[in-house]
């Protein structure tokens, strides 16, 4: 039985490269015979074809004639099996008449021509099973024996006539009460007509055709009858009567390929067609290789009928039941073993020729001069054809003809005759068996052959590289053909890999967005390629720069530094994901930046998601995420079927994403910022690396107002009297931040024995507040009370109303110490407290928060406070109205607000769906480790820590600021927009399959991209040369 088209190994290359070299003895020998040579003028010429892909001297053209030869010879190969199975030349004029619509007949249905309006024709097989019982049939001893049972005419006969006539009566008598069944199988293979109903041409007719169908063709029929015979208590072999679901098969593709004139095959593939491809890949090579496909199918179906069917083995599974007799017994044993080699399976169709081979034949001398089209082709400079001329073709067709009757005429003789009647399987069945089986060998050399040159396009693609070309291959390749795009090495795409470092100077550290492939088995990474465009924030808008929130406050932090647009472009293949992408930022010996993610809005600020601190040799992995946006095609798509409104509310609820789609990435050198802040001259603080650390663990760990060590002084004052200034005031800082520790620890003992010394004289069944519980409960303590029990000091309110109070508190205890410096220290604090209160009144518009802060100061005693200018009240007071507010003027989006428009208009230009913005995350796990402790694992940072980290970095962010007041001058911004090139397929894929160069898309991609970025028309960015490909 032939194996199906889904068991079959579509790749195993050598296995049919093997059963072509076969194939090829057999075509050599038949090209060098003295019978056919004499084509050809030099007879002595041994001619040598081989298989196509051992020829590589042939060009891409050729594989499209290679297609056509042998879905060409599959079709002729096809018609000499409908041939032997009864389509002979009547009927194939017929037959081709009514699939070309030559078929006539009257408007109205009375037609002389039973077949007009059909141009479709069904190969259909169908098999009615019957079994029924038959009586008991007289012996032959009632013909041949008297009443007593002695033979009539004995006289006459010779003994061995007389005990063959005594062992029948003994099987007879054995037998007497068995059942006798007669056992017929009905089938037939016919071509039906068929109507197509859309081109009847009007109600009329198509009704006249539905009420009558033409008649069918008859190919092939035979009733098949046996009788069986079963004991009497057994049930009945076979069901009464089955009518078997007929096998149908459409053979209307085949006769569309046979030409009208001649009758010849004339299967050509359409190459100016737009879904034409490669040899391969187009409309009617998939038709061919649908049509085989389904032929090989009906086939199989046939076959499995023959040998798995009941009826078809009833025979071998119902012998007689009663074997005593030695003549019954050898009888049954010779019947089980001339069935067992009439068994169906035994057919094989391997040695039929196959003329289905894909093979070339390098151009000779004696072939140029008998092929005309050879010359012709000689005379235009074109190269040979390899393919092999008509005549050799013809000669393969007759080969397979001669081999398929030595065949046919081997099985007749082994197989019952096709007219016996008391057989089932007689050599009709064994020749139907056997044209299906090569039927399917047919599809099957087809089938490979035409994979065969597919695989061959792949083999030469790599061996022209070098390599086995892998996606991470390709971007390589990628980016060297992309030194070439660009006319201008202002429009160069460049690696996304910065230093954080101010002219001149050493770098803080650096940042970079690299790429990681994860199939290498080295640890190899590099940078992403972006277009990137620099953008003056100072120029053409009346508020332009951009801003960013900070949560802890009512003002946002402005960036006046540089600002960079950059357009990233990613490639995708269809089942890879071969790279995985992060942010890498690293921080070089007492250097230190913070590093700023998130999205910036429409209205020019930016919405920081995450943020951290990088410091001493930190390095920081920030894996990123690319999801993509769905293309505008689909969004056209998914929306033309919704109402005006709602439309309307799915543009704009997808502008959002798009909006939120620039990925913003900040970075700011915390060293020139923080001399900016101080008022220290610039790179004064280079050398100050402990002064530097002082102070960010104040202005992180303490929350201290940079007013308090900032330099007030002379502005024309040497450096290095400045530097002392900060350093003496930053002193006095760490004394009071040490102090305040020491107080909140004798505050909190004091109040631990306070709360036991109110709640242990009540019973323990009413005391509300049990002992795990009472510094919990301290907090729903009213303030009034709280003062009036000592609970409390007023350093302790500001820090309950939380209003971003700095921790430093000098107790009234070391007043009295007749310490000077305590003293003129003590009197500064009461300056600066009655000073920011007075502020904060000033600020304020609630009445109450005034009153609450006129209490503040009547019990501030002679503490020191510090008081930040922006407040911000607990749920029990008021909430705090400042006076400041921004200016509610509509911000008018400027170019990096508005990329993302543009970039979706040119998309939408374009048509097409494998263009798509991507909106970039970054991930839920980062990961942190020091570069000079390598032994130390490396520390995962979850949302809680990256919680934590942020919190930090925007305290910090505050205190550079001066809480908004302050540009961040040492800043820079890299605004970024994605764009993914989807890939229908694999790469191997794309190459072979579709005849596309993924290289110039991603080119033209990038083109594309960088028209946005840079504002300018493609054809003004990209070489010449380059738009004329």
């Amino acid at each position: 039985m032939p194996t199906s088209t889904s068991n079959r190994h579509k790749n195993n290359e050598l296995l049919f490269h093997h059963k072509i070299q076969s194939q090829l003895i057999q075509v050599r020998a038949l090209l060098n015979t003295p019978s056919t040579s004499h084509h050809y003028p030099s007879s002595h010429h041994q001619r040598s074809p081989v298989y196509f892909a051992d020829y590589p001297k042939h060009s891409y053209q050729d594989k499209f004639g290679l297609a056509e030869f042998l879905t060409n010879v599959a079709i002729a190969s096809q018609m000499n099996v409908l041939d032997v199975l009864g389509v002979d030349e009547e009927k194939f004029r017929l037959m081709h008449k009514i699939v070309n619509g030559m078929a006539s007949g009257d408007e109205m249905g009375g037609r002389s021509d039973p077949y007009a309006g059909c141009d479709r024709l069904i190969l259909r097989f169908a098999a009615v099973e019957n079994c029924t019982r038959i009586d008991q049939e007289q012996s032959i001893l009632d013909d041949n024996c008297d009443s007593t049972g002695t033979p009539k005419s004995v006289r006459r006969k010779s003994t061995d006539q007389v005990q063959r006539l005594f062992a029948i009566k003994n099987i007879n008598r054995d037998v007497k009460d068995d059942h006798h069944w007669k056992v017929t199988v009905d089938y037939s293979i016919k071509v039906l007509a068929k109507h197509s109903y859309y081109a009847a041409g009007n109600i009329a007719k198509k009704n006249a055709i539905l009420r009558q169908d033409p008649p069918p063709i008859l190919l092939k029929s035979r009733t098949a009858v046996t009788t069986l015979h079963t004991a009497a208590n057994t049930p009945r072999p076979l069901q009464a009567n089955v009518v078997r679901d007929p096998i149908d098969f459409d053979l209307t593709w085949l006769f569309k390929n046979i030409s009208s004139e001649d009758f010849s095959c004339n299967f050509r593939i359409d190459q100016s067609h737009q879904k034409c491809r490669s040899p391969r890949r187009n409309r009617d090579v998939d038709e061919a290789l649908k049509y085989f496909s389904e032929l090989e199918g009906w086939c199989n179906d046939i076959c499995t009928y023959f040998l798995k069917g009941a009826c078809w083995n009833v025979e071998l599974s119902f012998l007689p039941s009663k074997q005593n007799n030695a003549a019954a017994s050898s009888s049954s044993a010779q019947m089980k073993e001339s069935r067992y080699e009439m068994n169906l399976e035994s057919i094989d169709a391997e040695n039929i020729f196959v003329p289905v081979l894909p093979i070339f034949e390098p151009p000779s001398s004696a072939l140029m001069r008998k092929t005309d089209s050879n010359s012709q082709r000689l005379k235009e400079g074109v190269s040979l054809s390899p393919l092999l001329p008509i005549d050799d073709i013809r000669l393969f067709l007759n080969e397979q003809c001669r081999t398929l009757d030595e065949k046919i005429q081997q099985y007749v003789s082994m197989f019952p005759s096709a007219d016996s009647t008391s057989n089932l399987i007689t050599s009709a069945e064994a020749t139907l068996f056997l044209l299906f089986s090569h039927s399917a060998s047919i599809t099957d050399y087809f089938v490979d052959g035409i994979q065969a040159i597919e695989q061959a396009i792949l083999d030469s693609l790599t061996n022209a590289c070098g390599i086995e070309v892998t996606q991470k291959d390709f971007e390589k390749v990628l980016r060297c053909n992309t030194r070439n795009l660009f006319c201008d090495d202002n429009y160069m795409p460049l690696e996304f890999n910065f230093d954080v470092r101010r002219p001149n100077r050493v770098p803080e550290g650096s940042a970079r967005i690299e790429m990681r492939s994860i199939n290498s088995t080295c640890d190899e990474t590099s940078s992403i390629l972006t277009v990137v465009r620099e953008i003056n924030l100072a120029l053409g808008k009346e508020n332009p720069s951009v801003k960013i929130k900070i949560p802890s406050i009512a003002s946002m932090a402005q960036i006046s530094g540089k600002c960079y647009l950059h357009g990233w472009l990613t490639h995708q293949f269809l089942g890879t994901d071969d790279f995985r992408y992060q942010i890498l930022a690293t921080s070089r010996p007492f250097s230190s930046f913070l590093l700023l993610t998130g999205t910036i809005s429409h209205d020019q600020c930016m919405d920081v998601k995450n943020a951290m601190l990088i410091q001493n040799n930190d390095e920081v992995s920030v894996p990123l995420h690319l999801n993509s946006v769905h293309a505008v095609g689909d969004f056209q798509g998914l929306v033309s079927s919704l109402s005006p409104q709602q439309q309307s509310f799915a543009e704009a609820a997808t502008e959002m994403q798009l909006e939120s789609s620039i990925f913003s990435f900040c970075v700011v050198d915390i060293r020139p910022q923080m001399e900016m802040l101080l008022g220290l001259p610039p790179d004064s603080l280079t050398k100050e690396v402990r002064l530097k650390k002082i102070l960010l663990s104040l202005f992180v760990d303490h929350q201290l107002s940079s007013d308090l060590v900032s330099y007030d002084g002379p502005e024309n004052a040497p450096t290095k009297e400045m530097i002392a200034t900060v350093k003496e005031y930053v002193d006095n800082a760490l004394v009071m931040v040490n102090e305040i520790a020491r107080d909140q620890q004798d505050e909190a003992k004091s109040f631990e024995l306070r709360s036991e010394d109110v709640y242990e004289d009540q019973p323990k069944a009413n005391n509300p507040f049990p002992r795990s519980n009472r510094r919990a409960s301290r907090d729903s303590v009213s303030l009034d009370a709280r003062f009036e029990r000592g609970m409390v000091n007023a350093f302790s309110v500001l820090q309950l109303i939380d209003i971003t109070v700095s921790p430093h508190f000098l107790p009234p205890e070391q007043k009295s110490t007749g310490n000077d410096d305590n003293a003129s220290l003590v009197t500064e604090s009461n300056r600066v407290l009655n000073n920011a209160l007075f502020r904060k009144k000033q600020s304020c518009d609630s009445i109450e928060t005034s009153a609450v802060l006129d209490e503040l100061s009547q019990h501030a005693g002679g503490g020191r406070f510090v008081i930040d200018s922006a407040p911000k009240v607990i749920k029990q007071l008021p909430s705090i109205v400042c006076r400041e507010s921004f200016d509610e003027e509509d911000l008018i989006s400027t170019e990096i607000a508005s990329v993302t428009r543009k970039l979706n208009v040119k998309l939408a230009a374009l048509q097409s769906r494998q263009l798509q913005q991507v909106s970039i995350e970054t991930g839920q796990v980062w990961s942190k480790r020091n570069r000079l402790q390598l032994k130390r694992p490396v520390e995962k940072l979850d949302m809680a820590e990256r919680a934590v980290n942020r919190k930090k970095a925007m305290d910090l962010l505050d205190a550079l600021s001066r809480s908004g007041s302050l540009p961040l001058q040492f800043a820079e911004l890299h605004a970024m927009v994605g764009v993914s090139h989807c890939f229908s397929q694999s790469l191997i894929d794309t190459l072979v399959q579709s005849n596309v160069d993924p290289i110039k898309q991603v080119s033209d991609s990038m083109a594309l991209l960088a028209s946005v970025i840079h504002n300018t028309p493609v054809h003004d960015i990209v070489r010449k040369k380059t738009m004329a490909k």
